[in-house]
């Protein structure tokens, strides 16, 4: 039976072991650490200004990916966009990480979580990263 994204991700979680993680942006690493219960991701105060990322984000963003057409969805701009403009919509990852977990609301300005949740989930072997968009990978898909 193959392995669904939510188990690798859970695997990836459980056997991380200070690996790198890539920034598919400007190609410099940063290393994860956990929270005692390993319910959050802590990733370093340079990569993402907030840098606590509870898990329950990237299982939401799996399955979010797993229901979009062709399993893509756009990856959204915090940092240019207020959430619901063209850089940040509402349905980008970027927008339903703000609203859905941050009780972000259209018009307001959001953090930039999107880089730090594609690089993790790239490294996890995830998903790919597309110009403007994340998409999970093939044999992910249902």
């Amino acid at each position: 039976m193959p392995i669904n994204a939510t188990n690798r991700f859970k695997i990836f979680i459980d056997s991380y072991n200070d690996a790198d993680i890539t920034q598919l942006r400007n190609g410099q690493s940063f290393r994860l650490q956990f929270d005692n219960e390993r319910e959050n991701i802590i990733v370093p105060i340079e990569v993402l200004s907030e840098n606590i990322l509870p898990l329950e984000i990237f299982y939401f963003v799996i399955t979010e990916l797993e229901y979009a057409v062709n399993c893509t969805l756009k990856t959204g701009n915090g940092n240019s966009g207020r959430l619901g403009s063209r850089e940040c919509p509402c349905a980008s990852i970027e927008g339903l990480i703000a609203s859905r977990f941050y009780s972000a609301k259209e018009g307001d300005s959001v953090f930039r979580r999107i880089s730090a949740v594609a690089n993790i989930l790239v490294a996890a072997g995830i998903c790919e990263r597309g110009l403007g968009i994340l998409k999970l990978r093939d044999e992910f898909k249902n």
